[in-house]
């Protein structure tokens, strides 16, 4: 029985894995991958459209979980763990562990750190 797509699922799958591993994206990394999609349309190589589509997935998920104002907050706050207040509004409904800690989503608009008030938009 053919399975035609199982390669391309599994291209993606090491795009994202490698991504998850090695998040970087870049200009000649985007270049690469321009000069490989011409390629592919004008040779049809099967691992060449492999490769496209793994490079893709790389790249999406790349922009995704690099250089989010969530990373920018944790430059700011530093490593330790320490209070902060911050200004927001909850996006989800609070879910409550066994412990009796509830956790929720809130897109926060200011945080207070150690006396330094910033500006931010992490979720």
């Amino acid at each position: 029985m053919r399975q035609p797509f199982v390669g391309l699922v599994l291209a993606a799958i090491i795009g994202i894995v490698v991504a998850d591993y090695f998040p970087a994206i870049s200009r000649p990394i985007l270049f690469i991958a321009i000069l490989g999609a011409l390629a592919g349309l004008r040779w049809s190589y099967g691992p060449l459209v492999f490769a496209l589509v793994g490079a893709t997935f790389f790249g999406l998920h790349s922009a995704r979980i690099t250089s989010t104002p969530a990373d920018a907050l944790a430059q700011i706050a530093g490593g330790p763990a320490r209070p902060a207040s911050v200004t927001g509004i909850v996006t989800t409904e609070p879910k409550i562990e066994a412990t009796g800690n509830a956790s929720f989503l809130m897109r926060m608009h200011q945080a207070k750190i150690a006396g330094q008030n910033f500006e931010t938009n992490p979720t």
